[in-house]
């Protein structure tokens, strides 16, 4: 690097390294190493770490080298509790516009729940929400099209945009690259779903590795090891991450969930009770929603199973 004055300088962090990080100063483009201040440590407040990708920072340089000195308060973020330290929690990303679901029509096989439990996420975050469906190549029977369908028919009238997409033919990839045009993107999904694969069709100068479903398991193998910010060169920026197998939320009370899946908040004033979880509380609007076939029952089935993790 070459040296630097004595000088404050802002930053977005692109991805973290051991006790520091990789930054893009504003202004630049390549990435600088950072190490991180001692004094970010002081107030984790039950972070596993004191920077996340995406994070703004604020530098400290003595001429030769840079430092973490501050954490910008952050707009939104993702987080997931830390599966190593009780009542921690790992912040994934954060400062992002919106959230891209990838999942796969097969290997790994299309899951629902898990769309759900992202898109619940997002929106406790305040971060758009978009639906991608990958290997739409491989929707080869009637049930897998069927699904397909419903999936699209669900999440578009939800409210959420849905695109099928196949990365080796280019299905949908165009439509893709302009949603991710602008802005900052956070992708998130199964392993195995495509998403590296995605991301070079979208940008082949990206170059990022790419794996195969294993044999015996049926299961992606995480080809992203760690959280990236990369910029795309249709101008937008997108955070990857590594697969993620299960998501657990555990930021909200049981009676403020229905306000993140749009079907059922359009309908809450109904209910006879204003706290009402939507699971047995007789005069329930949304329940009488579902039995009519107004709101989706794949939808609260994954509503219902969200609601027995928080209790």
């Amino acid at each position: 690097m070459t040296e630097r004055s004595k000088e404050t300088l802002t930053a977005t962090v692109t991805r973290l390294h051991s006790k520091a990080c990789f930054a893009v100063l504003d202004g630049e483009q390549a990435e600088t190493r950072c190490v991180l201040s001692g004094r970010i440590f002081e107030n984790l407040e039950g972070e596993t770490k004191p920077v996340a990708v995406g994070d703004r920072v604020r530098l400290e340089s003595d001429g030769t080298t840079l430092a973490v000195v501050e954490v910008f308060e952050r707009r939104n973020c993702l987080r997931r509790p830390s599966v190593l330290r009780e009542k921690t929690f790992q912040v994934i990303a954060a400062n992002v516009d919106r959230m891209l679901v990838v999942a796969s029509v097969r290997n790994p096989v299309l899951k629902p729940g898990l769309i759900d439990r992202f898109l619940v996420a997002a929106g406790i975050e305040e971060m758009g929400g978009v639906v991608c469906v990958n290997k739409v190549d491989l929707a080869e029977t009637d049930k897998d099209r069927e699904l397909l369908d419903r999936c699209q028919s669900v999440y578009d009238k939800c409210g959420y945009r849905f695109v099928p997409t196949c990365a080796h033919d280019g299905r949908g990839v165009t439509e893709l690259k302009e949603i991710l045009s602008e802005g900052i993107t956070l992708i998130v999904g199964h392993s195995g779903v495509g998403k590296s694969t995605l991301l070079n069709a979208m940008d082949p100068r990206l170059s990022l590795a790419t794996g195969d479903i294993g044999r015996k398991t049926r299961k992606g193998t995480h080809t992203t090891t760690s959280v990236r910010l990369m910029q795309l060169d249709s101008g937008g920026f997108v955070i990857d991450t590594p697969g993620i197998r299960e998501f657990g939320i555990s930021t909200i009370d049981t009676h403020h969930l229905g306000h993140y899946f749009p079907e059922i908040a359009a309908v809450l004033h109904g209910c006879r009770f204003p706290t009402c979880t939507h699971d047995h509380e007789p005069s329930c609007a949304v329940r009488q929603k579902v039995e009519a076939g107004e709101i989706s029952a794949m939808r609260f089935a994954s509503y219902l199973r969200i609601l027995k993790s928080l209790k």
